[in-house]
C-alpha cells in the first residue's frame, strides 16, 4: 500500500473524478445535516482528503503530498460544503491535527498541511463570521454552530501541551492562528474573548510572565536555549494582531491609526477580556525578551507604536527599553532597537516632540546621541549602525530632521567621523559595504547642506600642510587662530571630534606632544609614571586639552585621545583602573596592539572620553 506508484494512481483518480463546482449561493448546510449528505462530489473529496492525510502524509514516500494538497485546495475552493466538512472533521480529529501541524518531522508535511487548513478557514470566513456574533447570546450552542470556532477551540488547547512539547516545530501551527486572526474583526473578537492575548503572552514569557502571580500552579515549559531558541515569529505576529485590534488608554481621546481596522467604515476597537491581557501588554519583559533575542522586530514595534500613541506613561516605558537596549547592544543586536526607535519616532501625535527629546535631546542622560559619541572609538561598527539608522530616519521624517538640525551642535562630530569611517580599507570588506558607507556619508552631506549648514571636516592635501605649518609647539588650548592651537586650522576643539588627516608626521606629532606644557598633556614624554602622578593627571584632566598623536600618520585631537605616547599595556590598564576609582568619564584601552610583555612600549594607549 505504501508505494509511490499507488500514490500516483490515487492522485490521478482524484483529479479525474473531480466533481463539478458548487455555487456559493447554495445554502451552507448546518453541522447537524452535513454528515447526512451523500453528494457524490462531497464523497470523492472526503475520500481523497482522508487518504492524503492518513496515508500519504505518514508514509516515507510523501513526495506527492504537496500535489495532493494542491488538488484538494482547488476542490475546496469550488465546494464550500466540502470546506465545512473538512474543518469540522479535523476539529474532531485532535490527534491527527496535532500530528500533522506540530509533530511531523518533515517540514514539507507541516507547511503544506497548515496551508490547506488556512485556505479552508479563509474560504469559510465570509459565510461563518456573521454567526460568530450569536455566540454571546446562545452561549455554548453557538460553538456547535460554526466549524471554524470549533477548530479554534481545539487549536487553543494545544498551547497547554502539544505546542510546548513540540517547540522546534510550532512555527506553522502559530501561522494558522495568525492567518485566522487576519480573516475578519469577528475572528479577532473570538480569539480575544478566548483570552488568547494573555495566553500567547504567557506562553512566550514563561517564568517572566505576570500570569504566574495569579496562577502559581500553572505548568511552565523549558523551550529551546539561547543558542537554539524556538521560532517565535508567528506567535508574536498573532499577538501583535490581537493587541492592535483592541482599544488603548488613549482611545477615549483619539483612535490610534495603528488599529488594525483603522480607516474602515465602522471602526470598532475590541476590549481586553480581563486585566491580565493589559498586564501582558504593559510588561516591559515582553519587549526586552523579544528585542534582545531578535525574535520578531516588526511585531514588537507594531505593539509598541499602538500603545504609545497619545499615552505618555507607556511612551516613557518604551523610551527606557530602547535606551537600555542600545547601551547594552553591539553592532548586530542594536538593529532591533533601531527598528523600534524608527517606528516610535514616526508616530504623529502630541507626544512627538517629547519622544525626540527623550531619545536625542542634549539634556537627556544616556541619550542615543550620547551613547554613540561615547562608544565611537571602541565600537565603530556599533556607532556606524546607529548613525546609519538615524540618518535614514532623518531622510524620511521631516519633523525629526528639523529637530536634529535645530540641535546640530550636538552631532557635528558625525561629519568627520563618518567620512573617516567610509574611507577605511579592510582587506575582507565587500564592495557593497564600502559603497554603503560612502552612501551614508553622502546622505549626511545632503541633509546638512539642504539646511544651508556647514560640514565640519578636516582640510586635506595642500591646505592641510599649510594649516599644519602654522602650528606653534607649546600653544595652550583655547588660543586664538594663528597662535598654535587647533583654532589655527579653523576648528573649535570643543565642537568637533578632532583634527584628522596627514597634518603631522609621526615624528612631528611626538615632538608636538613633548613640547606642549606639562599642564596641557597627560603623557608629554615617554617613560613610566607613578600612581600618584597618574592620579594627578586624571583629577586635573580637562577635555579642552590638545594632545599630539602619531596614530595613522599623525594627527592632533583636542583632548579626546592619547595614543603613541609610550604607555605600556600595564600602564594603560592601571590608568583605566584608577579612572574607575576616581569616577572619571574616561577610559584607557591598549586595543590589544603593541608588545604586552611589559618590556616594550605599546603602539597605542588610548584615552577615550
Amino acid at each position: 500500500m505504501f508505494n509511490v506508484d499507488f500514490f500516483q494512481f490515487m492522485l490521478d483518480v482524484l483529479r479525474a473524478s473531480r466533481p463539478p463546482p458548487v455555487e456559493d449561493s447554495t445554502p451552507l448546510p448546518s453541522l447537524e445535516t452535513l454528515h447526512s449528505l451523500q453528494s457524490p462530489g462531497l464523497v470523492v473529496i472526503q475520500l481523497g482528503t482522508r487518504f492524503a492525510l492518513n496515508t500519504v502524509a505518514r508514509s516515507a514516500h510523501h513526495d506527492l503530498f504537496p500535489n495532493f494538497v494542491e488538488t484538494l485546495s482547488e476542490l475546496f475552493r469550488d465546494n464550500l460544503p466540502a470546506c465545512l466538512w473538512f474543518i469540522d472533521w479535523l476539529a474532531t480529529e485532535r490527534t491527527l491535527l496535532a500530528e500533522l501541524a506540530l509533530k511531523a518531522r518533515e517540514p514539507k508535511i507541516r507547511v503544506q498541511f497548515c496551508q490547506l487548513v488556512s485556505r479552508a478557514l479563509a474560504r469559510l470566513a465570509p459565510f461563518e463570521s456573521p454567526a460568530f456574533a450569536v455566540e454571546k447570546e446562545t452561549a455554548d450552542s453557538a460553538v456547535e454552530s460554526t466549524a471554524s470556532l470549533r477548530m479554534l477551540d481545539v487549536l487553543v488547547t494545544f498551547l497547554e501541551d502539544e505546542a510546548p512539547n513540540n517547540f522546534p516545530r510550532f512555527a506553522d501551527y502559530f501561522r494558522v492562528l495568525h492567518e485566522f486572526a487576519l480573516l475578519s474583526l469577528a475572528h479577532r473578537r473570538a480569539m480575544v474573548e478566548r483570552g488568547l492575548i494573555a495566553r500567547l503572552g504567557d506562553f512566550f514569557l514563561g517564568d517572566f510572565s505576570p500570569v504566574k502571580e495569579k496562577n502559581l500552579n500553572r505548568k511552565v515549559y523549558s523551550m529551546g536555549s539561547k543558542q537554539y531558541p524556538p521560532d517565535w515569529g508567528q506567535c508574536l505576529h498573532t499577538l501583535s494582531v490581537l493587541v492592535r485590534a483592541c482599544e488603548t488608554p488613549a482611545a477615549d481621546s483619539q483612535i490610534p491609526p495603528s488599529l488594525i481596522d483603522f480607516g474602515k467604515d465602522q471602526i470598532e476597537p475590541l476590549k481586553f477580556k480581563d486585566e491580565m491581557d493589559e498586564r501582558i501588554v504593559r510588561t516591559t519583559d515582553l519587549y526586552v525578551h523579544a528585542l534582545s533575542n531578535q525574535f520578531n522586530n516588526e511585531a514588537i514595534a507594531q505593539m509598541m507604536v499602538h500603545w504609545s500613541f497619545e499615552y505618555l506613561a507607556f511612551t516613557e516605558s518604551v523610551v527606557q527599553v530602547v535606551l537600555e537596549g542600545v547601551e547594552k547592544a553591539n553592532e548586530d543586536s542594536v538593529k532591533p532597537y533601531m527598528h523600534v526607535l524608527t517606528a516610535i519616532l514616526s508616530i504623529d501625535d502630541s507626544l512627538k516632540q517629547a519622544r525626540f527629546d527623550a531619545l536625542f535631546g542634549p539634556q537627556t542622560p544616556k541619550s542615543v546621541s550620547h551613547q554613540v559619541y561615547y562608544f565611537r572609538k571602541r565600537y565603530p561598527k556599533f556607532t556606524y549602525t546607529v548613525l546609519k539608522a538615524v540618518l535614514d530616519l532623518m531622510d524620511e521624517n521631516s519633523d525629526f530632521r528639523q529637530f536634529m538640525l535645530t540641535n546640530r551642535q550636538d552631532w557635528t562630530w558625525w561629519d568627520q567621523w563618518l567620512k573617516s569611517y567610509a574611507a577605511r580599507r579592510y582587506a575582507s570588506a565587500a564592495t557593497a559595504h564600502v559603497a554603503e558607507r560612502a552612501a551614508t556619508f553622502s546622505k549626511l552631506t545632503a541633509i546638512v547642506e539642504s539646511a544651508n549648514l556647514p560640514l565640519f571636516l578636516a582640510p586635506e592635501g595642500a591646505a592641510a600642510d599649510a594649516a599644519a605649518s602654522q602650528l606653534a609647539p607649546g600653544a595652550a588650548p583655547g588660543a586664538s587662530a594663528g597662535s598654535g592651537s587647533a583654532l589655527a586650522l579653523g576648528y573649535d576643539p570643543l565642537a568637533i571630534e578632532g583634527v584628522h588627516g596627514d597634518m603631522l608626521t609621526g615624528s612631528r606629532a611626538r615632538q608636538f606632544a613633548n613640547d606642549v606644557p606639562r599642564e596641557h598633556a597627560l603623557y608629554p614624554k615617554r617613560g613610566p609614571r607613578s600612581e600618584e602622578e597618574m592620579r594627578t593627571d586624571l583629577e586635573s584632566f580637562d577635555v579642552d586639552q590638545i594632545l599630539g598623536d602619531d596614530e595613522e600618520g599623525g594627527e592632533i585631537r583636542p583632548g579626546l585621545e592619547v595614543a603613541g605616547m609610550g604607555m605600556t599595556g600595564a600602564q594603560a590598564r592601571e590608568m583605566d583602573r584608577l579612572a574607575g576609582q576616581l569616577d572619571r568619564n574616561v577610559r584607557f584601552d591598549d586595543e590589544g596592539e603593541g608588545r604586552m610583555d611589559g618590556k616594550g612600549l605599546l603602539d597605542r594607549g588610548n584615552l577615550m572620553i
